[in-house]
């Protein structure tokens, strides 16, 4: 399912591999973000006290690209670390706000850092650059 044209979730069962899209550095993670938030009990995504995208992993691939996962079960990676197209850098979940039981990937791409002035732009095939 679709955010409009910047985020693609991919349902995906409990605890399926997540890779990275590209090459990159990891410079952002949260892996202390595992509990549920169901949005019939917190309608309100800014109240989840388990993060509104749960366990995430933030990439830098370079030239202003980044890559963006969320609602892991488990995250494998560590900020620093190196990463290239095929890391497993975690597992599926339904941590966050989601639905209770809805293992998926939330994948975003952004041009610049999102919270500097950056933007979310349409996922694309990050491999060729």
């Amino acid at each position: 399912s679709g955010h409009g044209d910047w985020a693609i979730d991919f349902p995906l069962a409990k605890n399926t591999p997540i890779y990275a899209t590209g090459s990159g550095e990891v410079i952002g993670l949260a892996d202390d973000q595992g509990g549920n938030c169901n949005p019939a009990i917190y309608p309100n995504l800014l109240d989840c006290p388990d993060g509104k995208e749960g366990n995430t992993v933030l990439i830098d691939h370079g030239g202003g690209v980044y890559s963006f996962y969320g609602h892991f079960a488990t995250v494998t990676v560590d900020v620093g670390d190196m990463v290239t197209e095929g890391t497993v850098i975690g597992s599926a979940g339904d941590s966050g706000w989601a639905p209770p039981g809805f293992s998926h990937l939330h994948y975003e791409e952004w041009q610049g850092f999102l919270w500097a002035g950056g933007k979310r732009t349409e996922p694309r095939d990050l491999h060729a650059l």
